[in-house]
């Protein structure tokens, strides 16, 4: 998920700030690999998350990120239960963390219990229920070297979390009635469709803009 943020010791600078008012607050400072929260059992950790969902779906994300930039809509055919699950574990873990750059995707604990018994019983449900939207950015941008921190915010009725990966953004909707979502047919679909969408160029310039703009203000912490 974070290939190519790395420096050669294991180490990313990140940047965890706020902008609002074209001013930024916060701090820099050196993570390191991983984020290493005892989330689940160590079984249930390794042998269902990690060799039975996640490790089976790096190829899958390879494969995204190595996408050319046109057409802006590419269709991928995936495992839909590998997959899916893929997904909603990476929903489960961010709403979870105690990590700074992921703590605006809390999320209730209903739908925390729903996801995790769902990852445990490695029930992916069905295409509507906790969909994601994704998108990648054109070739030999910034932007798939880098990362932001997790943003959430509303959009008609439904709660958006926004989840960040190098070269690649994850658009989860959750909410009660997303079967009524009129967008879900960028979710992942259960024969196996996957919708990429190449991310238009207001939305590479915004995020360019942004990421100059903190990297400019943010002052370092020893």
């Amino acid at each position: 998920m974070y290939k190519g943020i790395y420096d050669a010791s294991g180490k990313y600078l990140a940047l965890a700030g706020q902008l609002t008012d074209s001013r930024v607050s916060g701090h820099s400072f050196f993570g390191t690999k991983g984020a290493n929260e005892g989330m689940l059992c160590k079984d249930c950790d390794n042998n269902v998350i990690g060799s039975r969902i996640e490790e089976p779906a790096k190829s899958i994300i390879e494969k995204i990120r190595g996408l050319s930039s046109s057409p802006p809509l590419q269709l991928m055919k995936v495992d839909y239960k590998l997959f899916k699950l893929f997904q909603l574990s990476i929903l489960w873990r961010v709403s979870l963390s105690n990590n700074p750059l992921f703590k605006k995707a809390a999320l209730p604990e209903k739908h925390i219990s729903r996801m995790r018994d769902m990852l445990v019983a490695e029930d992916p449900g069905p295409y509507y229920q906790y969909g994601c939207i994704m998108f990648t950015f054109p070739k030999d941008n910034v932007l798939n070297r880098t990362m932001v921190d997790t943003r959430s915010g509303r959009w008609n009725g439904h709660t958006i979390i926004h989840v960040s990966s190098p070269g690649l953004r994850f658009l989860f909707v959750v909410s009660s009635h997303t079967k009524q979502f009129a967008q879900k047919v960028g979710f992942l679909q259960e024969d196996g469709t996957l919708p990429i969408a190449v991310a238009p160029r207001e939305v590479v310039e915004s995020e360019l803009s942004e990421l100059a703009f903190i990297v400019k203000n943010t002052p370092p912490n020893s």
